[in-house]
């Protein structure tokens, strides 16, 4: 029957999914045990190990889950003999002749000017209207072109769709934070775009829960009692607070903070900053590096550290909710709304609510003292959601995390240009005005970076933690340079 083919088809390609996945483990293994704890770093992009385009190769554990898998009967056949779910990608026939078609029908064309999705031209069926998509450079001219699409990290000054004509439209995405390119810090950098899509919520299209998958995931029950956490600090030697970062001096200048935090508690440290402590080594067998292998062991601790690499409104990464989600309770320095985005605003120690390291420290060590008041902080395991905000943004969010039923949040990014394109189309039909859009600082700028008055952290220099204030500046320079350029 056709839907046991479709069904077939389906875990084929997920068995070869797994497979491919499991290769990349071993040969990271085998390239080096140093990035071993990296799936703690995830969601900082490109430039380091820990970032967006290297990172961890473990086999995420939604792969995993039954519940992330798209029912067979919503798979559909192509034009071209590839198989999709509509609901995932939004692509409509045909495949083949695509541009053909759009140009048939008069649709907007929409170019991602950095190649991100690896779009060789479909036409999508968004909400509002179509519209066809590539990353085919060579429409920059022509006459339905109506926007280019932009990835942040890889958005250069010297490298633009210039000049930008009067009905040409740009759209930003970038989950990023400005550590990535700091020419968006800037309101110059950012008054060229007319849409963005990033970790503000004040963005056109914004992805502030970009990291949490839903709110079972941040729900899920604890795996171990305190009790049981106590006795592996005694019987497994571990301290109450674990360390778990491969990025060094970033912008937030996170590590000189913990570097002094140190001298008054006992972390376990076990990325390459600021190491101190090795995993077990049965953790470094590629059979068993599998991201649930590795929660389990760091939900043995009371508290882990979750520092961001910037200081910024909205920037939250799966370093917290990760941290939510295993159940420790988690030290925070990075978006000081953090407490707006959680299932309970006492669940999180935040940095900023100390005067210094030393305070904090000694609140952590009330808390690891003091049962009753530790479990506070994790009563919303049993309580469950206390934040309507949270709770109506993730169920309105058109796209979906880690899960093969809902639409990514680039694809909806694509979707929401074509349909703002196509809503302007309507009302000039109409004879109405068309609406200008155009991004402001508050879509994407975080504040200039700062240092904590500490020493530098043993093996670094001090150049680099002044770097981000200096990259800082020539971004601002760069975002001069740019409007000059676009005569704006």
């Amino acid at each position: 029957m056709r839907w046991i083919m479709r069904l077939k088809l389906k875990y084929l390609l997920l068995i070869i999914v797994l497979a491919f996945v499991s290769l990349l483990t071993v040969l990271q293994l085998l390239h080096g045990g140093e990035d071993q704890v990296e799936f703690l770093d995830a969601g900082e992009g490109h430039g380091e190990g820990e970032e967006h385009g290297g990172g961890s190769n473990h086999i995420p554990d939604y792969i995993l889950e039954e519940e992330a898998l798209p029912p067979a009967d919503t798979l559909e056949e192509l034009d071209n003999g590839n198989w999709h779910d509509f609901a995932v990608d939004r692509v409509r026939r045909p495949v083949i002749g695509a541009k053909e078609q759009a140009e048939k029908e008069d649709l907007p064309f929409i170019v991602w000017w950095t190649p991100f999705t690896g779009e060789t031209g479909r036409i999508k069926k968004c909400f509002v209207g179509d519209c066809y998509f590539s990353q085919d450079r060579e429409l920059m001219t022509h006459p339905k072109t109506k926007a280019f699409l932009f990835y942040g990290t890889d958005f250069s000054v010297k490298d633009l769709p210039l000049p930008k004509k009067r009905h040409h439209e740009w759209g930003l995405t970038h989950e990023e934070s400005p550590k990535n390119n700091a020419i968006f810090y800037h309101e110059e950098g950012m008054n060229v775009f007319n849409h963005t899509c990033t970790f503000k919520q004040q963005s056109s299209y914004p992805i502030s829960t970009q990291y949490i998958r839903s709110m079972k995931y941040l729900l899920k029950p604890l795996t171990y009692t305190t009790a049981e956490r106590e006795e592996f600090k005694r019987s497994e030697g571990l301290a109450a607070v674990a360390y778990v970062q491969s990025g060094c001096n970033p912008p937030s200048d996170r590590d000189a903070y913990v570097k002094e935090l140190m001298k008054y508690i006992k972390i376990d440290s076990y990325g390459k900053c600021l190491h101190n402590k090795d995993l077990p080594k049965v953790l470094l067998d590629p059979l068993t590096m599998f991201d649930k292998a590795y929660l389990k062991f760091f939900e043995k601790y009371k508290f882990i550290i979750s520092f961001e690499n910037a200081r910024c409104n909205d920037y939250m990464t799966e370093k917290i909710f990760r941290t939510i989600h295993m159940g420790s309770v988690p030290i925070y320095l990075g978006a000081s709304n953090l407490r707006e985005w959680l299932p309970d605003p006492k669940s999180v120690i935040m940095v900023e609510d100390f005067k210094s390291p030393k305070d904090l420290a000694e609140h952590i060590k009330y808390l690891d003292e003091n049962s009753s008041e530790y479990e506070k902080l994790l009563e919303y395991k049993t309580k469950g959601n206390d934040n309507k905000k949270l709770e109506k943004v993730l169920e309105e969010r058109q796209w979906g995390v880690d899960t093969g039923r809902k639409m990514n949040m680039v694809t909806g990014f694509e979707c929401h240009v074509c349909d703002q394109i196509h809503r302007n189309r309507n009302r000039q039909k109409a004879g109405e005005p068309i609406l200008q859009y155009r991004a402001t600082l508050e879509h994407y700028g975080c504040p200039k970076p700062t240092q904590f008055p500490f020493p530098d952290v043993p093996g670094s220099q001090d150049w680099e933690r002044k770097n981000w204030l200096w990259d800082y500046d020539g971004g601002k320079e760069q975002a001069i340079k740019m409007k000059r350029k676009m005569g704006s």
